[in-house]
């Protein structure tokens, strides 16, 4: 028992951010109709320059190649200063997204924007990939890390200040958007944008502050887990999928819904690891990270209708799908150029052929769900895993040769997208689900 309550405990980390993380897309969607799944990289560029100004004294700025370098002292910059300023160029990287990425959508399709924010999300964290590299780091903690023992179990006390301060901000919030005049401006944008704008509140300066204020509780949360959790470009550019599982769960509406929904999440997680080093039979990697997926799964499946679309000025159109012309002759075509190319070409150039071969493949089933469904996967490559996970294994383990393992492995893959695919397709049919899918 006192090793439970212990994960469960340390769990609060992790759920404190991604309750932070959760009332910051809570709040894009409630104020400019955006779905952003770039909101965990943008987490992730502040925590790296919040780790660079505090132990290196430099300041980063937001792209690659180009002088991004700002050195501001040797000895690093003190441990407050540092939180200011990270906060501060949270709030200005939020704008400058606003302005450049999102403003230009303001009456596009949810898909548009999702695919707008998918694209800031590889931006951001191509950037911090050239910029930083990929090896992991860490930082000095910021909170206090003692421990105390009540009842006989230890209790990291950094932990209850994070759940503190994720419950005080979303308190914070619900009081502000509740019985504030710009808090009534923003219901007022996101229940009916028309009228709103007939009574001359203006959309776009309510989004701007209302984006502002998630970027910097996007970098509180970075700047608070980096002490707590090894800082790479993945790991937390990924946390945006709890968080996500977290705003559904609130509805993308409620504040304390999404603080207390993300906690809870960080302790199951934390529990499941428990249990999985306990349990050697049990999976020992996936579980924990598997979690959130199956909550969106079934909270679009079951819940999706309850979820109301923000009001918008205009009512977008998907652009029509143009018709192919002369397919077979093309393909025909293609297929014999690439055939010959792969018989001449070697090295280098026929593994960069190759590659490009795949990505097209890939790009095409994009096409078609996009195209003709209008929903973003971002599914694909982990099919196409799967099929190469089972394709080795069949070559592999079984000595099962081209082209049977080729064919074998299709017929895994098949009924295996019927499986997942078919859920998938009962999602698209609710409401925001196009965003989510």
């Amino acid at each position: 028992m006192t090793v439970t309550l212990l994960f469960l405990l340390l769990g609060l980390g992790a759920g404190a951010v991604y309750g932070l993380l959760a009332l910051g897309l809570v709040l894009k969607y409630r104020a400019a109709g955006v779905v952003d799944f770039a909101h965990g990289a943008v987490a992730m560029m502040c925590a790296f320059v919040f780790v660079e100004l505090r132990d290196k004294g430099d300041l980063q700025l937001p792209w690659p190649v180009l002088p991004h370098t700002i050195h501001i002292s040797d000895t690093g910059v003190p441990l407050y200063t540092t939180i200011a300023d990270t906060l501060v160029y949270g709030a200005l990287l939020g704008a400058a997204l606003y302005f450049l990425v999102y403003r230009p959508l303001q009456n596009s399709t949810a898909l548009t924007k999702v695919c707008a924010s998918v694209g800031v999300m590889l931006f951001l964290q191509a950037t911090a990939v050239l910029n930083f590299g990929t090896e992991a780091r860490s930082t000095a903690p910021i909170l206090p890390s003692d421990v105390v023992t009540a009842a006989g179990v230890p209790i990291p006390i950094d932990r209850l200040w994070l759940a503190a301060i994720v419950v005080v901000a979303a308190l914070a919030l619900a009081f502000v958007y509740r019985w504030t005049l710009f808090g009534l401006r923003t219901r007022a944008g996101a229940e009916n944008e028309v009228g709103s704008a007939l009574v001359g509140i203006s959309s776009t300066r309510v989004a701007t502050q209302n984006w502002i204020i998630a970027t910097v509780l996007a970098s509180a949360s970075g700047i608070l887990l980096s002490p707590i959790a090894n800082l790479d470009p993945t790991s937390y550019t990924l946390f945006i999928i709890p968080a996500l599982c977290v705003a559904l769960i609130a509805r993308f509406a409620s504040f304390l819904t999404a603080a207390l929904a993300g906690l809870v999440l960080g302790a199951v997680q934390s529990e499941i690891i428990h249990l999985v080093s306990t349990h050697p039979s049990l999976p020992q990697q996936g579980m924990a990270e598997g979690l959130p997926f199956i909550l969106i799964l079934v909270i679009m499946t079951v819940g999706g209708r309850s979820l109301i679309p923000r009001g918008t000025i205009a009512q977008p159109r998907y652009p029509s799908v143009g018709r192919p012309s002369a397919p077979f002759r093309t393909g025909l075509l293609v297929f014999v150029l690439g055939a010959v190319a792969l018989m001449l070409l070697d090295g280098s150039l026929k593994s960069a052929l190759m590659s490009s071969i795949i990505w097209t493949m890939l790009a095409l089933s994009l096409v078609v769900l996009t195209g003709y469904v209008g929903q973003v996967s971002l599914a694909q490559m982990a099919f196409a895993g799967v099929s190469a996970f089972g394709l080795t294994h069949l070559a592999g383990e079984y000595g099962i040769g081209f082209p049977f393992d080729f064919i074998l492995a299709s017929l895994v893959a098949v009924p295996l997208g019927l499986v997942i695919g078919l859920p998938a397709g009962i999602v698209a049919r609710y409401p925001v689900s196009r965003a989510l899918a």
